[in-house]
């Protein structure tokens, strides 16, 4: 089969941001039996279309990618594809798949322009900014025009059949899976670190790119409300626009001597980190689904994630992990006292859950449901 994805949420040559590679690893699997291709448009308002200093295509694990400027007016969402259609010419695609934005809809078009099946692969992004990006009559026209919607975990699946209910029959969920490479779940064995020994501060990390909506502020405010009451240190793996900000906030709230911000870390020292850890904590919001949840939960974490955020549904609350209000440091300080009161049992129980789930939650089986969901887009063919 021939696979095209159009997406800027795709790794450019030398990229850092872990954050952009959950599709490539769908397409780096799929490239194992298949011809896979990824458009990587950037919107530029120059008509000229001046050169930009990266390369036109490159190839990661056996997938073809291709940066292509799209100029579009500068006060109406229409988005130009001349270079995008040239491409489809060259490549001549089974299925088209569109992720994020305007994405979609440049791939609506390519789709319906070449009579070919779309499947819309769907972020919390698009639900929360897709009617200010696109607007609302354009993104359902999107919507309806895919033979097959890929809601990107169950919590965005919820979100989008509660706004458009008529989509359920064509909605697959196509969730992530975790990189066999990196993180592998251990089948037997305890961790040892689920409780804090006598004397030992409790072991928080976050890992993400530093941004407002990851809320790590809401995690820092929870932690120096705490006071006293437990002893702890939080290790704040990442970088981005927002450091600086959260570095002085730790200072103003009093608790930096007791914040390790280390910026970028390598997969094996993240490894690292997250192995020493008691708890993950992500309460970020919108989020579509998390990796780096999955990354945590094998690494021996326990992890807080946001309820009715992306991994809501992977993990359910008090069983495998924990889940708060997204932007309420008065429930994550509870949730945190509330970890250091438990017995020892009840933490290897919830260790045991978190295991389970995530040995079943593989990128091989990942790439495989949504494989499976582009074959049937294929089968029944373009709607018309």
């Amino acid at each position: 089969m021939k696979i095209l994805m159009v997406t800027d949420l795709y790794p450019e040559a030398e990229e850092r941001d872990p954050s952009v590679f959950a599709l490539h690893r769908f397409c780096r699997q799929w490239a194992l039996d298949n011809q896979v291709w990824v458009l990587r448009p950037y919107c530029t308002p120059n008509w000229r279309l001046r050169k930009r200093p990266t390369p036109s295509w490159w190839s990661m694990q056996g997938v073809d990618v291709m940066s292509v400027a799209v100029p579009k007016f500068p006060a109406r969402p229409w988005f130009f594809s001349g270079l995008l259609q040239r491409a489809m010419k060259r490549i001549q695609p089974d299925v088209v798949v569109g992720h994020l934005g305007f994405n979609l809809y440049l791939a609506a078009r390519l789709a319906k322009r070449n009579r070919l099946p779309l499947v819309a692969g769907v972020h919390m992004g698009d639900l929360v900014h897709g009617p200010s990006m696109l607007g609302e009559t354009r993104l359902k026209r999107v919507f309806g025009q895919a033979n097959r919607l890929a809601p990107r975990s169950p919590a965005v699946s919820r979100r989008l059949l509660k706004r458009f209910p008529e989509l359920e029959s064509r909605s697959r969920i196509t969730w992530s899976g975790l990189d066999s490479l990196g993180f592998l779940p251990r089948a037997t064995g305890e961790n040892g670190l689920f409780e804090p020994l006598a004397g030992e501060s409790l072991q928080i990390i976050t890992a993400c790119r530093l941004t407002k909506l990851k809320n790590v502020d809401v995690t820092l405010r929870a932690l120096a409300g705490l006071g006293s009451t437990i002893s702890w240190k939080l290790t704040v793996a990442g970088d981005g626009p927002e450091r600086s900000r959260l570095e002085r906030l730790a200072v103003k709230l009093g608790i930096a001597a007791r914040v390790t911000f280390t910026g970028w870390l390598e997969r094996s020292l993240l490894r690292d980190h997250l192995s020493r850890a008691h708890l993950f904590v992500m309460v970020s919001a919108p989020e579509t689904f998390g990796l780096v949840y999955l990354d945590a939960m094998a690494a021996g974490c326990l992890v807080v994630g946001a309820c009715a955020e992306g991994i809501d549904g992977i993990v359910v609350d008090g069983r495998n992990g924990w889940l708060c209000p997204a932007g309420d440091a008065g429930v994550l300080g509870g949730l945190f006292l509330r970890y250091f009161s438990m017995k020892r049992d009840d933490l290897s129980r919830m260790a045991r859950e978190s295991r389970l789930t995530v040995a079943d939650l593989t990128e091989e089986a990942a790439a495989k449901n949504y494989l499976e969901i582009l074959r049937e887009a294929k089968e029944a063919g373009a709607i018309k």
